[in-house]
């Protein structure tokens, strides 16, 4: 088993989206849990949009990387996330892995504030992690 951290933002219908991706997360996240909801600005979109809401989802997965990312597509896919509302700043659904056993991902995440924020409220569950990036 791989300890698991997936990044969930939506600044589209967020609330049925977020509780539709944590119920399929749960299928895929052995022992899942999720942080308190952040609400937050955009950051480096240059069209007006929303504010997203964010969450850290976190457990252990047997699955490889590689299928966990298809899998997350399909979350995002079964959640309305289209390529064409992304464009017009409309983002239904964004679940990025940040931590797939030892490894890091999306590095420039690990950078955010409200991030660094939710990644502190876990840190029981990092414990055991070598180089967690808390700062």
């Amino acid at each position: 088993m791989n300890k698991v951290i997936v990044a969930i933002g939506s600044n589209y219908d967020s609330r049925p989206r977020i509780e539709a991706a944590k119920k399929s997360l749960q299928r895929l996240i052995h022992n899942a849990g999720f942080t308190p909801e952040k609400e937050t600005a955009p950051i480096g979109v240059s069209l007006p949009c929303a504010n997203y809401t964010n969450l850290l989802a976190y457990g252990y997965t047997d699955i490889s990387i590689d299928s966990l990312r298809e899998h997350l597509k399909d979350i995002e896919k079964a959640c309305g996330d289209k390529r064409e509302e992304r464009r017009k700043g409309k983002v239904a659904m964004d679940l990025d892995i940040l931590l797939y056993g030892s490894s890091h991902h999306h590095d420039a995440d690990w950078q955010r504030d409200y991030i660094k924020e939710m990644i502190h409220s876990i840190h029981h569950f990092l414990q055991d992690v070598n180089n967690i990036k808390q700062q």
